[in-house]
């Protein structure tokens, strides 16, 4: 599509109105890293294969008592999967708002599969249980045969 014109005029109007940034810490913890329009590299959402085989899908999966992991702690938890550089560049792409509430606010990780009290007790709205379990399946399929559909070699 164009960068010029009605309709792209329209879609960016569109999209500002609609959009709205992530304030609260159960969405901002479970926000994918790959393929999501808030976390961008050079203007394009991210991908890193080795990372995805390896189940790091969500924010959430670099972060451990409030803080993002260091490079060192990454590869003890998942292996030596991606270069220092690579890690850190993900790192940079994720939004300061969405670090600050991080560090700011208490986080109670939310297991469907393993202990589904915890979301009976926390009230969840029937959104946030939707868009947790839309991630979980979306992220296993994408994984179907350890590549994403759209990767040929």
């Amino acid at each position: 599509m164009p960068h010029t014109g009605f309709w792209y005029d329209v879609l960016k109007a569109w999209c500002s109105y609609n959009f709205e940034e992530e304030t609260d810490i159960d969405s901002i913890m479970e926000s994918p890293l790959w393929l999501n329009s808030e976390l961008l590299i050079n203007g394009k959402p991210m991908m890193c294969e080795p990372c995805m085989q390896h189940d790091v899908l969500y924010i959430k999966d670099l972060v451990a008592n409030r803080n993002f992991l260091t490079y060192a702690e990454f590869t003890a938890k998942y292996g030596n999967i991606i270069t220092f550089i690579k890690y850190y560049g993900i790192l940079k792409a994720i939004p300061q708002h969405m670090k600050r509430i991080i560090r700011e606010q208490d986080y109670i990780e939310r297991d469907v599969a393993t202990n589904h009290t915890k979301l009976i007790q926390k009230n969840l709205s029937s959104r946030d249980l939707y868009n947790l379990l839309k991630h979980q399946i979306f992220f296993k399929k994408l994984l179907k045969n350890g590549k994403p559909p759209w990767v040929y070699h």
